[in-house]
């Protein structure tokens, strides 16, 4: 009977510190590393960082405004807004935490989402 043999090529030029990935096979680690930084995958021009930056800052603005503007809600929109979609909490559960029923706590986080949009489309009318 014929024993067969698996062929593996290795990469590396010390065979034996070559690192052993699962399944036996052997990866060439040592392409990348060789690599410069500017072509790898994980490169970002200097402009691609400075548009993250402004974006990131953009973006706390908008959250900071908008914890702003819910602070300003009535109490039942505001905490119905924040249980549901800033802790995650169910309308139900929202609602065992503020003596309402499932379908009043839906309401007045309505309400609370159409005061948010209307405060911000006057916010950027004035833009």
């Amino acid at each position: 009977m014929a024993r067969k043999t698996r062929l593996t090529i290795s990469l590396y030029e010390d065979d034996d510190d070559c690192p052993r990935p699962q399944f036996g096979k052997r990866t060439a680690f040592h392409l990348l590393e060789n690599l410069p930084i500017s072509s790898g995958p994980w490169y970002e021009s200097p402009a691609e960082i400075e548009a993250a930056f402004r974006a990131t800052a953009e973006r706390e603005r908008r959250v900071a405004w908008m914890l702003r503007r819910i602070d300003k809600l009535p109490p039942v929109e505001r905490s119905s807004v924040r249980f549901h979609y800033f802790e995650g909490l169910s309308y139900r559960d929202a609602g065992l935490r503020l003596g309402l029923n499932a379908s009043s706590v839906l309401r007045a986080a309505e309400r609370g989402l159409r005061r948010l949009r209307e405060a911000a489309s006057r916010e950027t009318a004035r833009r």
